[in-house]
């Protein structure tokens, strides 16, 4: 199974999602996060978890 997990924010890739990235990633599923920034912390914890953290380009507009 492949799991995306998508945020605006890298910051809450860690702060908010790390148990699940880290969980599916333990039963086996690819994981991938991505997010607007590509912070070096976030990548380094994501692939510590078992995932990869591809970047996307985000326009934000009110």
């Amino acid at each position: 199974m492949k799991v995306l997990v998508l945020t605006a924010d890298a910051n809450t890739l860690i702060y908010h999602r790390g148990d699940l990235i880290r969980d599916f990633a333990a039963h086996g599923c690819e994981v991938v996060t991505s997010a607007a920034e590509d912070y070096p912390h976030v990548r380094s914890y994501v692939e510590a978890a078992g995932g990869r953290h591809l970047p996307i380009r985000m326009v934000r507009r009110e």
